[in-house]
């Protein structure tokens, strides 16, 4: 009985609470209006950030020229397949279809 008054007086909206056409609506409080501030100074100071970064365009493009890591990128490359082409025997279509021969006479 008791259960049942509980549910017959609950003004409830179907469905997902605070979705749709009878949506419940929060009320804004201090403490959302101050976490709402936080964030958006969050995301003005990041993308203050983005906009003039430490280093300019030139000074990022030219810095680890001299690590000469792209040339060391095609060395290792071209050392990888040098080494991986003479590795592998070369296999034909008789070589992978021997297991097929039984015998070589026809009777």
């Amino acid at each position: 009985m008791q259960l049942s008054l509980v549910c017959f007086f609950k003004k409830s909206v179907p469905g997902h609470i605070f979705r749709g056409k009878y949506r419940l609506v929060k009320q804004i409080t201090r403490g959302a209006m101050a976490a709402q501030v936080r964030e958006y100074e969050r995301q003005d100071k990041m993308m203050y950030m983005l906009r003039y970064p430490y280093l300019t365009s030139e000074e990022s493009s030219g810095h680890t020229k001299h690590l000469n890591k792209k040339e060391q990128k095609i060395a290792a490359f071209t050392d990888y397949k040098l080494k991986t082409a003479f590795r592998t025997p070369i296999t034909t279509v008789e070589d992978r279809l021997n297991f097929l021969k039984v015998k070589e006479n026809w009777d």
